[in-house]
């Protein structure tokens, strides 16, 4: 037997060894945890749109955008995926946004948690709240007051969702909103 078969030999059954220590099967999925995310089953699926973003003055920002939900971990997580694409100045083509989500319920504080990342690198951890149809999350930007998202599947089935954001909690000013339709 070669010296890397033997390497290779030692290093899988050290891992499967290790993996299994206590001599149990694997973790099953958490059954509270599958069952609440079991509620978002009506937004698994590919998803396309259009829409549109004011980031304050200037001109409307527009973009077509694809979103991809996706169970994993046996169904106690969604991951989402959102590619956004708009013209450049030259007028072609470009990704304009990325990001990546997962979508978690957290047993113990009874409460669902979105946890985000950007391409430019920045990230957030956001409570999300349930709605009737859809749900609702935000997040404080310091001296600027507070910005929310609200999701709704519309009567047609499409994913409606707007941006608001408020310097006080009581004015609310929509800066963003998409349409999406479910194309799988």
């Amino acid at each position: 037997m070669s010296t890397r078969v033997k390497l290779a030999v030692a290093v899988f059954g050290a891992w499967g060894a290790f993996g299994n220590l206590s001599g149990q099967m694997p973790p099953m999925p958490n059954p509270a945890q599958a069952a609440a995310i079991k509620k978002f089953d009506w937004w698994v699926g590919e998803w396309k749109g259009s829409g549109w973003t004011e980031m304050g003055p200037g001109p409307r920002h527009e973009f077509t955008i694809q979103e991809t939900i996706a169970p994993k971990l046996g169904g106690v997580v969604l991951l989402i995926e959102g590619i956004g694409k708009s013209k450049g100045p030259d007028g072609k083509e470009v990704t304009s946004h990325h990001a990546l989500a997962v979508l978690s319920y957290e047993e113990k504080a009874k409460q669902y948690r979105m946890r985000s990342h950007l391409a430019n690198g920045r990230s957030g951890d956001f409570e999300l709240k349930v709605l009737d149809r859809g749900f609702q999350w935000g997040m404080q930007i310091p001296q600027q007051g507070e910005i929310r998202y609200t999701m709704k599947l519309t009567e047609k089935g499409e994913w409606f969702e707007i941006g608001e954001r408020s310097p006080d909690g009581k004015i609310w000013r929509k800066f963003h909103e998409m349409t999406l339709g479910r194309v799988q």
